[in-house]
């Protein structure tokens, strides 16, 4: 079975060289249980695919998997078509993940954090407060062989998933409808909107705030209406949602940094030819190329733009503060990793 994909990623590998892309890292290596019987026929005429996306449609999450779609109908020569649902058109994030476990969705991507709760909690390492010093270390890490760990890890756990390509949204802070802040006591007691995941639930209330879990398409009129007072997210999204227009405080306390893993259901990918596999590994390894560079570009970019658009960027006071708040989390969600925790560490 390892001889067997060993075979496939070595195919892939020689696609990229032939193609041009000049791409060297790879995905980990998805597993098929021993039970299943592989598809060895030929590759069908056409088939289409669907991709569950959260984000907006002008979100670089997005733009991620336009790529990837893009990627592998090209390497396909147009016979593998994959359908991007965006803005959380097949559901909310976690339901995104069940459908995809169940099969009446093809392809997803989720947050590490998320993912975490549907019996892999080795993923919550990867959205500890702090892990990563930056995005340099972030990518050390993902590109590298924890990354392909992290998603043999996925594929190996009768989840009904197969990991398959990491993106990164850049460091998450703290956004506020009334007021900067830039002291830890200062959001005590505040609404702050988070996704369902136990890792940022927690996060946010031994910050002192008060977690609120909720879609994200129901952020914007919760802030109007008061139902919250806040959230936290990266400046790209910060900025492509419109959140600035309700809430104009952004508070750069870079509590975490989340990763995010696309994944595809565990019967299609061992339904595919192998010629397939073998396109959808060489369009994850190029998309996750992309996905790096496209987070900087766009993460610049919001800066500029929600500085311009009046948004008030703040420093907090007191790093450490906000650190030793969040120690408590670590050290939960931490136990038990200390030795990958201290692989990442050493990659900074």
């Amino acid at each position: 079975m390892k001889k067997m994909y060993s075979v496939l990623l070595a195919s892939a590998i020689i696609l990229s060289l032939i193609t041009g892309c000049g791409n060297t890292s790879q995905p980990g290596t998805p597993k098929t249980p021993e039970n299943t019987q592989v598809n060895t026929d030929p590759a069908p005429e056409q088939v289409t695919y669907r991709y569950a996306e959260l984000a907006e449609t002008n979100h670089p999450l997005t733009e991620d998997a336009h790529f990837f779609a893009d990627r592998v109908s090209e390497l396909s020569g147009g016979r593998i078509n994959i359908e991007i649902y965006d803005n959380a058109q097949l559901g909310a994030e976690k339901e995104a993940v069940q459908g995809t476990q169940m099969g009446s969705i093809d392809f997803v991507r989720a947050t590490t954090t998320l993912l975490a709760d549907f019996n892999l909690p080795m993923l919550n390492v990867m959205g500890l407060p702090y892990i990563f010093q930056n995005r340099e270390h972030c990518w050390n890490v993902l590109s590298g062989d924890i990354g392909k760990e992290v998603l043999s890890y996925i594929s190996e756990q009768d989840t009904g998933l197969v990991g398959l390509w990491f993106a990164e949204e850049g460091q998450r802070n703290m956004i506020l409808v009334d007021g900067p802040v830039s002291k830890l006591s200062e959001i005590q007691g505040r609404k702050i909107r988070v996704n369902n995941a136990g890792l940022m639930i927690d996060a946010i209330n031994a910050m002192g705030a008060s977690a609120v879990p909720m879609a994200y398409t129901e952020v914007y009129s919760s802030l109007q209406s008061g139902v919250i007072e806040g959230l936290e997210n990266i400046a790209s999204g910060y900025n492509s949602a419109a959140h600035y227009e309700v809430a104009p405080y952004y508070t750069m306390s870079r509590h975490i940094t989340l990763v995010d893993v696309v994944c595809v259901n565990e019967n299609v990918w061992n339904g595919m030819s192998e010629e397939d596999r073998q396109i959808i590994l060489q369009a994850s390894a190029d998309t996750q190329v992309f996905a790096k560079e496209n987070a900087e570009k766009a993460e610049n970019a919001a800066m500029e733009e929600l500085t311009g658009k009046g948004v008030t960027i703040t420093e907090v006071d007191n790093p450490q503060e906000w650190r030793d708040a969040l120690q408590p989390v670590i050290e939960k969600y931490g136990a038990g990793y200390e030795d990958i925790i201290s692989q990442i560490s050493a990659l900074a």
